[in-house]
């Protein structure tokens, strides 16, 4: 720069300085969300409302759970005020979309259709849902001014529905016979390791395999520890991640229910707590990462001691021995979820929380069974939190194949675990543009 220039900064008139300035705040603010009064918020619409259920059908009535739309024939002040603020989707519930659970017959009497017994089923079942769309839109209609139509169907019972189907299928009778005969023969194991002499035990360990008393002797004994590696901080690190994954799940299940005071849930969404809270289900990784790293280590510790160990045979052997590890237990949580899941509560939110699942269990339970749950049907959720029991699964098998193949070729295990590295990292970026994932530090949203 020669002397005596001046460098454009300076030489800006003030007037520019201030229009660049005002220029740059409001692009910094047009990335802000659009905010609202308290007063403005509680003039909306209550997002959620539920009608006492028991009294509803203890009475002979009509009760209804549904969600609907907000469409007004005009424009409407309060309406483009909803639809701005729910533009912020990753923050705020949509509050164009309302969510009612009503007793239809005591709030809408005058509206009961003639002679309902007379019709078919299906027929009950739409003029149900029109009885209740027409509740719901007259309710609007007269405090806000703005029509509403149904938008989803959740269901309509009636306290016949709920009593007209007791008997029990043969799924239901089969699991409840399985659940007394392990009852029965944990009872026995038990007294019989109460009552026997160690010596006599000895020669029968298989009597009292099932005993709560040894089961639970065994369970809070110390972990024989390794004389040359110490792997006991890993029992902390569990400890800890599935502390934070329990806490995860329960945030993550108040997204279903119906909320009192969405107004807090919805100021609480950027607070740190809050975020460290809704995505701590990502420390599911060092369990992936731990998994990994124990079947390497345990590889490579036996082969350093000498073993032989032929790649195919050691594959379906640990393989073998995980599944048999793992499976019964779980394999009886799903045949529960199958079976006498549907019938463990009632209310309004039991249907289409507890029911609806529980009816995807009974179609894809077998996919459960072969650890391809998360894969096959994957929109379809049935035990949702065992999505980790098959990527562990898979993850596993993949990761055994790699380390059997690169202990007999060593030399190009830097260059296999880079390529890997890098594939993963495009995939994610080719699947993040192909579905133009927006960049999103809150995993999950209200809506």
């Amino acid at each position: 720069m020669q002397a005596g220039s001046q460098s454009p900064v300076i030489a800006m008139s003030p007037r520019a300085l201030l229009a660049t300035v005002c220029a740059l705040a409001g692009a910094a603010l047009a990335g802000q969300p659009y905010q609202i009064t308290e007063q403005q918020y509680y003039e909306m619409p209550p997002l959620f409302h539920l009608d006492e259920y028991e009294r509803c059908l203890a009475t002979r009535g009509v009760y209804c759970l549904g969600s609907f739309e907000l469409v007004p024939h005009r424009p409407h002040r309060l309406y483009r005020i909803m639809q701005e603020y729910s533009s912020n989707w990753v923050d705020n519930f949509n509050h164009t979309r309302v969510h009612r659970g009503l007793c239809v017959s005591r709030r809408c009497g005058h509206y009961a259709p003639r002679q309902l017994a007379r019709l078919p089923a299906h027929d009950q079942h739409q003029v149900y849902a029109d009885w209740f769309e027409t509740c719901v839109n007259e309710t609007t209609i007269s405090a806000y001014e703005l029509p509403s139509r149904l938008y989803k169907l959740d269901y309509c019972h009636t306290a016949e529905d709920l009593h007209g189907s007791e008997d029990l299928s043969a799924n239901e009778r089969a699991f409840a016979w399985f659940a007394a005969a392990m009852i029965t023969l944990s009872a026995l194991s038990t007294i019989l390791d109460v009552t026997l002499t160690e010596h006599t035990k000895k020669g029968a360990r298989w009597m009292v395999a099932w005993s709560v008393r040894g089961c639970w002797r065994a369970l809070t004994a110390p972990p024989p520890a390794a004389v040359d590696t110490d792997l006991r901080c890993f029992d902390g690190a569990r400890v800890v991640c599935m502390m934070c994954i329990i806490i995860e799940h329960v945030c993550w299940i108040t997204l279903h229910a119906y909320l009192a005071d969405t107004r807090r849930f919805e100021q609480t969404r950027r607070a740190l707590d809050a975020i460290l809270l809704a995505n701590s289900t990502l420390v599911v990784q060092i369990f992936f990462l731990m998994s990994s790293f124990l079947l390497a280590h345990k590889l490579l510790q036996q082969r350093r001691q000498g073993n032989s160990l032929p790649a195919l045979s050691t594959f379906f052997d640990i393989m073998v021995n995980r599944v048999v590890r793992i499976s019964p237990s779980y394999f009886v949580v799903v045949w529960f979820a199958t079976s006498w899941w549907a019938r463990g509560g009632a209310g309004p939110m039991w249907a289409p929380l507890v029911g609806s699942e529980a009816a995807v269990c009974q179609a894809k339970w077998w996919t459960h069974l072969l650890y391809l749950n998360n894969v096959l049907y994957a929109d379809q959720k049935c035990l949702i939190q065992t999505w980790y029991l098959a990527a562990d699964m898979q993850l596993y098998a993949g990761a055994l194949l790699l380390t059997l193949f690169l202990w007999r070729w060593r030399r190009c295990a830097i260059v296999v675990l880079s390529t890997l590295l890098l594939a993963s990292i495009g995939a994610l970026f080719a699947l993040a543009y192909a579905n133009r994932l927006m960049p999103n530090y809150v995993m999950h949203r209200p809506e």
